[in-house]
């Protein structure tokens, strides 16, 4: 099996090269997508996932498949150190779902430049659900960095309440009265909690790296 790495953070060789190669400045593409330039510059640095309907405009307008506006163009280093990471938890993309916090038994190859500081504040889970397709399928492996807070318009791994485990965009505004979790699969309803609710609500790590496998 070999994997296909998907970066979360969209590198500067992928999302900005093209957007340079192409001759336009960041506030000329937020143009096009109808969107602001620090929102749009949001998305180069990684530090928020890019909609689904943003990422059909790009594609089309550098005339590239979505695969190769996600995916990181830069070779493994040889002689790269690889780490072991085993799958501890399957997430379920999707509402009402138990989280599995064994283990499968398998354990995912990770380069050690991905990972920053200690391993062992890094852990894999396995996309079980569509809710979040089509940037996460069934399936997928997800590098995640423990967290218990993140941006808003980040996707992270949330638990709600004691049981149940999610993978899901989360959003809140600048004074945290709610939190919305929301899905990409428009077949599904985001969830919205406020006041007590909110207190359901445990982030438990932010995604890093999506891992496909390809046959």
């Amino acid at each position: 099996i070999k994997y296909k790495m998907y970066y979360n953070k969209f590198m500067e060789n992928n999302l900005k090269n093209l957007r340079i190669k192409s001759g336009k400045t960041q506030q000329e593409i937020a143009q096009y997508l109808n969107i602001t330039q620090s929102g749009y510059g949001k998305y180069e640095l990684g530090k928020r996932d890019i909609p689904t309907d943003i990422q059909k405009k790009l594609a089309k307008f550098y005339n590239v498949s979505i695969d190769t506006l996600l995916s990181n163009n830069n070779h493994i280093p040889p002689n790269e150190e690889i780490i072991l990471f085993p799958i501890v938890a399957t997430i379920q993309a999707g509402y009402n779902k138990n989280a599995n916090e064994e283990y499968t038994g398998e354990k995912l190859p990770i380069p050690k430049f991905m990972i920053h500081g200690d391993p062992n504040n890094y852990f894999v889970i396995q996309i079980n659900g569509d809710s979040m397709a089509p940037r996460y399928l069934q399936g997928d492996r997800v590098l995640m960095e423990r967290a218990d807070l993140v941006n808003s318009g980040q996707t992270a791994a949330v638990c709600i309440g004691d049981e149940e485990a999610t993978l899901k965009r989360v959003i809140y505004d600048e004074n945290r009265t709610f939190i919305t979790l929301e899905p990409l699969n428009e077949n599904y309803s985001p969830r919205t909690f406020r006041g007590e609710d909110m207190n359901q609500i445990h982030i438990v790590g932010a995604v890093k790296q999506l891992i496909r496998e390809v046959y």
